[in-house]
């Protein structure tokens, strides 16, 4: 068995000799000077073509690599597994994380956040009410701001358009507020009961004097009122 397998080198031997003398002769003829033989180390086995072994360090600079490390998952071309940090950078992910939600077109469900930025939202926080068109539901505190606005406190009255009569432009700010003088008309929210002086701030108030605004209530009044006009 030892001579047949130091048969084997010696042959192996002699072919390679011969070949590089072959070499030789066809590159004085084609290249005269002689052929430079190639000489590499087992680190440069990644650089070649078609090579079958290597070191896992050099995976992902060859083409064609079946296997390679998941860090490098990202790296290549058609990878159909990868960590989750990095579907947000790929073409077509279907499932991301929730902070990438509002980065992509057509996306459906998206922080409470991040509603307001989007087109054709349908809910949205009462907070953000004043900022959208259209809106059906609002604070009352942001009624004065918005258009076609339907309801709205008596003290806001002044404050509108289409507001027919009023007194001074102080009318309907007070908050609560059961006695006041006639500078203070019209700075209350809510009032339910007020003095004939603000009679001229409600559409379709008859008629009054001018000495009656804004000093009486509940009181048992001796000046004659318009028809329809209660104290």
């Amino acid at each position: 068995m030892a001579s047949i397998g130091s048969g084997v080198i010696l042959m192996g031997i002699v072919v390679v000799i011969g070949s590089l003398f072959c070499f030789a002769y066809a590159d004085d003829e084609i290249y005269p000077g002689g052929m430079v033989i190639t000489k590499f180390n087992s680190s440069e086995i990644g650089t070649m073509q078609a090579a079958e072994k290597f070191n896992s360090s050099e995976i992902g600079t060859m083409q064609n690599s079946q296997k390679f490390n998941s860090s490098e998952i990202g790296t290549m071309q058609n990878s159909q597994k990868f960590n989750s940090s990095e579907i947000g950078t790929m073409q077509n992910s279907q499932k991301f994380n929730s902070s990438e939600i509002g980065t992509m077109q057509n996306s459906q469900k998206f922080n409470s956040s991040e509603i307001g930025t989007m087109q054709n939202s349908q809910k949205f926080n009462s907070s953000e009410i004043g900022t959208m068109q259209n809106s059906k539901k609002f604070n009352s505190s942001e009624i004065g701001t918005m258009q076609n606005s339907q309801k709205f406190n008596s003290s806001e009255i002044g404050t509108m358009q289409n507001s027919k009569k009023f007194n001074s432009s102080e009318i309907g700010t007070m908050q609560n507020s059961k006695k006041f003088n006639s500078s203070e008309i019209g700075t209350m929210q809510n009032s339910q009961k007020f003095n004939s002086s603000e009679i001229g701030t409600m559409q379709d108030a008859t008629k009054f004097n001018s000495s009656m605004i804004g000093t009486m209530q509940n009181t048992v009044s001796n000046i004659p009122l318009p028809p329809g006009v209660t104290v």
